[in-house]
């Protein structure tokens, strides 16, 4: 556990009010609030979940003296590693969740696979009768350290910190007040355990925990991958209108992961809103990268199998250590996008001219990287998160 600094200066000193206030999403300091927070959750000591560096950052985007606790499980055998941050504020109004990600390769590794089918689990949605099957990878991940999560959620929810070894007394937990904001964010893989989290606490039999999930205010995702069936997705959008509208979902240029798990491996679909960052190329004079991100008109698809595992990581990932190689990629890209772009016109690709219009650089998994995305979402006036 950690708590954060009081004194640092501040990005947005009144993020906690934001945080509560937000009704229409996405916000943009909230937006890179949370990416700083979704990159941040990678730090760690010695192999632990490094709460210090994590409390610390969001000081500086302006939660002072917020309170950090970390939940960690591994089980390598069933290829669970799922951490997860509680961000409390000071006046206990706010809650961020925030699941770390896979590393890089961790994450090629499980998902370039391809040898048998992934394993599908049958996700049933209460109060219906219907059925939708999920990436069982993912919903392990998530479900694993969910009644851990939710326990320390209930110590919110009823006042308390989220720091179970905080030694506190009635008169103090009476002056502040108790969980009215709840977001969920995560970059990666994080993001799709982030989102299954969202849909478990809203289908919990659990009343307190429903309430808890009436607290939910958004789930922003950076890089986030598919999970769900198109069943799935669609039975999300009906539950109750809030992941069609507060869910964001960020994808930075051709980020590979989000168009995976691949079309060869069983069809998966995105939901919620995407935004995109694809500049215009032609100069942005004194505009904010942040303001260079625009609502996604077709919903990012599954790319396919020859282009998943060759592109991003051999290629693209070395080539672009040399100035050459950036110009090549480039000089690529502009010509493979206009015609995937104008002639296509979709993000679905077509299997028999994707893998030969794709090669070798239309995905890439230097756009994953989760810097990309905390620079381009830092709003004007920002250099950094630091200051």
């Amino acid at each position: 556990m950690s708590i954060g600094p009081r004194d640092l200066p501040a990005h947005y000193p009144k993020l906690a009010d934001c945080l509560v206030g937000t009704k229409d999403h996405p916000d943009p300091e909230i937006a890179y609030a949370l990416a700083t927070c979704s990159g941040y959750a990678y730090a760690h000591v010695n192999g632990v979940a490094d709460t210090r560096m994590v409390a610390t950052m969001m000081a500086r985007m302006g939660l002072p003296e917020n309170r950090c606790h970390a939940i960690e499980l591994s089980i390598d055998s069933m290829y669970i590693d799922s951490t997860v941050f509680l961000v409390q504020s000071r006046d206990r109004e706010v809650v961020i969740l925030c699941y770390r990600g896979s590393e890089v390769f961790d994450l090629v590794d499980w998902l370039s696979d391809f040898d048998v089918e992934p394993e599908i689990y049958t996700f049933r949605f209460r109060g219906t009768e219907e059925c939708a099957d999920v990436h069982s990878g993912f919903f392990r991940s998530a479900r694993a350290a969910y009644d851990d999560v939710v326990r320390v959620l209930k110590r919110a929810w009823r006042g308390q910190s989220v720091v179970e070894e905080e030694q506190e007394d009635d008169d103090r937990r009476d002056r502040l007040g108790r969980m009215k904001a709840l977001y969920i964010t995560g970059h990666s893989l994080g993001g799709a355990v982030g989102v299954l989290t969202a849909v478990l606490l809203k289908q919990d039999p659990d009343p307190e925990v429903r309430e808890i999930a009436s607290t939910l205010r958004a789930v922003y995702t950076y890089g986030q991958p598919m999970f769900g069936s198109p069943k799935f997705a669609a039975q999300c959008l009906q539950m109750d209108g809030f992941f069609d509208r507060n869910l964001i979902r960020y994808v930075h240029r051709r980020d590979v992961v989000p168009h995976v798990p691949p079309g060869e491996t069983g069809r998966f679909r995105h939901f919620g809103q995407e935004w995109v960052y694809r500049p215009s190329g032609r100069g942005t004079g004194d505009r904010s990268p942040s303001q260079e991100w625009t609502p996604g008109t077709r919903r990012t698809g599954q790319a396919n199998v020859i282009e998943f595992p060759l592109l991003p990581f051999f290629l693209d990932y070395t080539a672009r250590r040399t100035p050459i190689g950036r110009t090549l990629i480039s000089g690529w890209n502009r010509v493979a996008g206009t015609f995937d772009g104008r002639i296509l016109g979709a993000t679905e690709r077509i299997p028999v001219v994707g893998p030969y219009l794709g090669l070798p650089f239309v995905y890439s998994m230097e756009d994953h990287a989760p810097h990309h995305y905390v620079a381009k979402l830092a709003t004007p006036g920002v250099m950094n998160e630091f200051r």
